[in-house]
């Protein structure tokens, strides 16, 4: 295990941490960074996660974090993870009760508008790429559908005024049903030739 300069890495950290009013802690194991929307255990300052928004970390296997009943567990116990970070991500409403009901804690808090809008957009793209990976699984296809739903009534659209809208457009432009692939156009032929 490297030797970690830990008041030199709080220093340089500091000077880049992308969020105000960041907090950096020592704590046992590491160094404990708190920039909203996420909590970051960091175990060497030299690591991947501490680049950008700490987006490359999705979980980190923490030693002890405060609080957390890891100091006080014995050596022999099984580790497990023990701080889930990330730049977060919007979840379905019920998840936190979830989380909890396993015995978490979920580090969460409520989107401003503007960033629920954006952070719809983001899974918007997750969900529509976790059903093409799916193998056209139709339980990530009404999860596309659930963020689409979403999506229209930040516009003021409920789902029955959306399918609406849908049908008028299916009436106007066709549906997908007949399978027409368009490559472009050419020139059409001359009447009479």
């Amino acid at each position: 295990m490297a030797i970690v300069d830990w008041p030199d890495a709080i220093a340089a950290l500091r000077t880049s941490l992308p969020c105000s009013g960041g907090a950096l802690s020592p704590v046992p194991g590491g160094l404990l960074v708190e920039c909203r929307p996420a909590v970051h255990l960091v175990k060497d300052p030299a690591s991947p996660c501490l680049r950008g928004v700490f987006s490359g970390i999705q979980r980190v296997l923490a030693a002890t974090v405060p609080g957390s009943g890891a100091e006080r567990r014995g050596a022999s116990e099984r580790r497990r993870p023990e701080v889930v970070v990330g730049q977060g991500k919007l979840v379905r409403d019920k998840i936190p009760q979830i989380i909890r009901a396993k015995g978490l804690e979920p580090v969460i808090y409520v989107a401003d508008p503007d960033e629920y809008a954006t952070r719809l957009r983001d899974k918007l793209t997750e969900e529509v790429g976790e059903f093409l990976a799916s193998d056209s699984d139709p339980e990530e296809l009404a999860g596309v559908l659930e963020v689409v739903y979403a999506l229209a009534a930040l516009t003021g659209t409920d789902p029955q005024q959306l399918e609406k809208l849908r049908a008028a457009k299916a009436d106007e432009r066709g549906g997908f049903a007949d399978r027409i692939i368009w490559s472009g156009n050419q020139p059409a032929a001359a009447a009479g030739s």
